[in-house]
């Protein structure tokens, strides 16, 4: 990241006396972490509880790996060698399990179905190991063959104020890549395969009880859509193939799999050999739920089986996991593991939809290219610590790494070599160089930017997540839309709630960003319009940490932590435009409601320590900004409340419109309900003030959130949703701005307005919504609004 060292050493400068109190307040909480990580074992008091066990599993300073067999031990190594380099922990390796009490460290033990002090470990989560070691059994499903493998996180039975990861297989044979695959191992489960793929997988008690509400059946879950499914063969791989799937886009991915194939196959000299298998999925829902991923294709390195996604309006792989799947087929895994990240894309040419080289052209032009150490590592985890903007994002690491192979290869290097390790393959910057944007290229992103900021009016819909990170990819979105649609909408956003802090933090994997919705998911809503052909915004807002508070509070915005604050509000504004930019979204709303972080206009009361700090923030929005205009062609806004916050952002010109956010009260000076005559005053006065607000900057105006409960007593306060349902409430403020909209349709200056907030749930689901006017009286008034009627 380039950035201002004025703006930084004078930030240090104002943050400086209080940083040493918060440096104190961070050492206490490391101190108190780690006395909950290496409490002295069971005869040290009552058991802990699962937060106190598990959470800081992913924050170890120290870790033990075990092996139960003399095979295993090149297994345990490399893990530990990896975890060393790459999160900075003292890893032990031991040989054998041992049942002694007495050792403080966690341990991650490796083994397989034969030895009898797996079999001991096992049978504490009711996993039954089989007698001749060929598999085991869990909740009453067999997993038999080479590939039946279960990683666990427990307590460890041995050291029961000391959690435990056993990962245990039939065979020796990727027990360290179902390590590495395993999902937050603070939080207490189980998860199994076979040689289809994820059989199960089950949330655990902190004693070990698989929790059955909790259980997921992949197993079963294909075998549903098998019945769907269509069997195509070719010498290469066998297809099963969903019936959503268009058939000509099927016939086309084909071709784009053979030249895939035969492109790979050339650079590192070898032979498909077995064909691999695929299950290609119509939709990005099913895909979701069958994988639980949220790529475009995904590889079991295992297993070396595909699932591929070709949902219409959305790109896909390009055959790039089938030509990633069939290497490892023939030649075992590499010896740098970021080379299994990007040779597939290599070979395909393609990433998301965009020719590598285009879009790697534009990241190189936007200074979003990675050092050679980052492009290096084994995962997509960065460098621990780094608080670099953008280099983390897979949209950045895994082009860059298809780049550079495609380089090497075109260079005349022994990819082969590389590959077994035989011989290091040879990179320098000039790996990450290439051709300029093309002028095809540059030409369409420049119009789609003409198009996006010269925008005719729009009055459209806001979609909200939930509580499941897929819930955007169900098919119930694209329905919902359209229904929208049919009723006069125009545009649509959909709005993602990301933290600087992982929810699930992984041994070997620390997300860069964790949101509130999946990459995949977003990109399904989003590519949903471009099939509807309706405008469509991304909307991100920052979040403290998972499911925690909006930013605003005070901890990434105060005056000790804006720098902090800013530098990785960039590295995930940066992550989705580049995710906007490759679904073709039309505007990027940068933030919304961050009350602090937004108040940069100098008022006549501030001190002199508030003006300076105001203006290091000024100068932060507009950088944040170039960083995201770099990847992003479309518009750019921001979403602050009309009343409070938006009078006193002092940056708005450095947007293409000025974002607001409408929920002012609306209840009568008595402290009753709004009349009808009172209602449309107060509704009216708001699109006026919004009008002033863009006179004053000569900017286009647009409510990213207005709305109403459906609840009684919400007319003080209508962004929370409080008291018993009454649509009748609900119908009237919609009344009240169908009205304001007539009105505004006949003024020059108009005002846009997305609706909050628009269900993407089936029908079935929506009670639960407060704010939602479908299926209530108030979608009656929609088409006025709609319309302007």
């Amino acid at each position: 990241m380039s950035r201002h060292s004025d703006v930084d050493s004078r930030m240090r400068e104002l943050c400086r006396a209080r940083s040493s109190r918060a440096r104190r307040t961070l050492r206490f909480h490391g101190v108190l972490a780690l006395i909950l990580f290496v409490g002295t074992g069971c005869d040290s008091g009552p058991a802990p509880d699962r937060w106190a066990l598990f959470a800081n599993f992913g924050r170890a300073a120290a870790l033990e790996i075990a092996y139960a067999e003399p095979a295993l031990r090149s297994q345990a190594e490399a893990l530990a060698a990896d975890l060393e380099r790459i999160r900075g922990i003292d890893v032990a390796v031991r040989d054998g399990i041992r049942s002694d009490s007495n050792l403080v460290r966690p341990r991650l033990v490796l083994g397989t179905c034969a030895d009898p002090s797996i079999a001991r470990l096992a049978a504490s989560i009711g996993v039954e190991v089989a007698p001749n070691g060929d598999g085991f059994t869990f909740q009453g499903r067999v997993h038999a063959g080479a590939h039946a493998a279960f990683v666990a996180c427990l307590r460890d039975p041995d050291r029961p104020s000391l959690p435990l990861i056993l990962c245990v297989g039939a065979s020796a044979d990727g027990l360290a890549e179902r390590a590495r695959d395993s999902l937050a191992p603070w939080n207490p489960r189980v998860d199994t395969w076979d040689g289809a793929g994820r059989q199960l997988e089950v949330e655990l008690s902190i004693d070990g009880v698989a929790d059955g509400a909790t259980l997921v059946d992949h197993a079963a879950r294909r075998a549903v859509r098998a019945l769907d499914a269509d069997t195509v063969r070719t010498p290469s791989v066998v297809y099963r193939v969903e019936s959503t799937v268009i058939p000509a886009r099927f016939a086309a991915y084909r071709r784009q799999v053979e030249r895939s194939l035969e492109l790979a196959c050339e650079w590192l000299d070898c032979e498909g050999g077995v064909a691999i298998e695929a299950f290609v999925f119509g939709s990005a829902e099913s895909f979701a739920g069958a994988t639980g991923h949220g790529e475009l294709a995904r590889v079991d390195h295992v297993t070396q089986r595909v699932d591929v996604l070709l949902a219409e309006g959305m790109p896909s792989d390009a055959g790039a996991a089938i030509a990633t799947a069939t290497l490892l087929r023939a030649l075992g895994p590499p010896a740098e593991a970021w080379m299994a990240d990007g040779i597939g894309v290599a070979a395909s040419g393609v990433y998301w939809g965009r020719r590598l080289g285009d879009w790697c052209a534009l990241l190189r032009e936007s200074g979003r290219v990675p050092t050679l150490d980052e492009l290096r590592l084994p995962f997509e985890s960065g460098l621990r610590g780094n608080d670099d903007p953008g280099e983390r994002s897979p949209h950045v690491l895994v082009p860059m790494r298809a780049l550079a192979l495609r380089r090497a290869a075109s260079l005349g290097q022994d990819l082969r070599a590389a590959w077994s390790g035989a011989a290091p393959l040879a990179l320098d910057a000039s790996a990450l160089d290439g051709p300029a944007l093309s002028e095809r290229a540059r030409e369409e992103r420049e119009e789609r930017g003409e198009l996006a900021r010269a925008r005719a009016f729009h009055t459209g819909v806001a979609l909200y997540p939930t509580a499941h990170v897929d819930a955007y990819a169900r098919l119930s979105t694209m329905q919902s839309l359209a229904h929208a649609q049919s009723l006069g909408a125009d545009a649509f956003s959909v709005t993602v709630q990301a933290s600087f802090v992982p929810r699930e933090r992984g041994l070997f994997s620390e997300p860069a960003i964790d949101g509130s919705s999946s990459d995949l998911a977003l990109a399904s809503a989003l590519t949903a319009g471009n099939v509807l052909g309706l405008s469509k915004m991304l909307v991100i807002e920052p979040l403290v940490a998972p499911w925690s508070t909006w930013a605003d509070g005070g901890r990434f915005v105060g005056e000790d932590e804006n720098e902090r604050f800013f530098t990785r509000f960039e590295r995930l504004a940066v992550h989705y435009a580049l995710l906007a930019e490759l679904c073709g979204v039309d505007e990027l709303c940068l933030g919304a409601g961050l009350r602090l972080a937004s108040k940069t206009k100098v008022l006549d009361y501030d001190t002199e320590y508030t003006v300076e700090l105001k203006a290091l923030r000024d100068a932060r929005w507009r950088q944040l900004v170039r960083a995201v205009r770099s990847v992003f062609a479309g518009a750019v806004t921001y979403g602050a409340h009309l009343r409070g916050e938006a009078d006193e952002v002092g940056h708005w010109d450095a947007f293409d419109s000025i974002g607001l956010i409408g929920f002012s009260s609306l209840i009568s000076p008595d402290g009753a309900a709004p009349t009808d005559g009172e209602l449309r005053s107060r509704v009216h006065g708001s699109f006026k003030r919004a009008r002033e607000l863009g006179a004053a900057w000569g900017k286009p105006v647009a409510f990213v959130q207005n709305g109403f409960p459906s609840r009684s007593d919400a007319w003080a306060r209508p962004a929370v949703p409080s008291g018993t349902p009454e649509p009748e409430a609900q119908r009237r403020y919609y009344d009240a701005l169908a009205r304001a909209l007539r009105t505004d349709a006949n003024l020059e200056a108009q005002v846009g307005v997305y609706l909050w907030n628009w269900s993407a749930s089936p029908p079935s689901a929506r009670a639960a919504s407060a704010y939602t006017p479908q299926g209530r009286p108030a979608e009656a008034v929609l088409e006025r609004i709609f319309h302007r009627e």
